[in-house]
Parts: structure tokens; C-alpha cells; sequence
């Protein structure tokens, strides 16, 4: 759309940012969760809980 209104805009999409992104994501898609699952099996669900009220 922008390439239409001005004639000096040129678009071009490029394919590497997103194949490079791509690992880092999986990456902590598979880290965070395993972080924060790891935190959470060291307190007791009694403990949780406590905590939550």
C-alpha cells in the first residue's frame, strides 16, 4: 500500500530475519516454561496454596 502512495517507498520482504528468529523463539518457548515448572516443583502444593490466598 505504502508503495503506491509514495513513489520514492520500495518494499522488499527478506526472508533471513525470520529463519534467523525462528530458533531463538523455539528457544525460550522451550525454557521459560521448563524455568518456571522447575520453580515451581520446589515448594509443595500445600505451600502454593499458602501462598495464593
Amino acid at each position: 500500500m505504502l508503495g503506491s502512495m509514495f513513489w520514492f517507498f520500495e518494499y522488499q520482504f527478506t526472508v533471513l530475519p525470520v529463519l534467523l528468529t525462528i530458533p531463538v523463539f523455539l528457544l525460550l518457548g522451550l525454557l521459560i516454561p521448563c524455568m518456571m515448572y522447575d520453580n515451581a516443583a520446589k515448594c509443595s502444593v500445600v505451600e502454593q496454596l499458602r501462598d495464593a490466598q
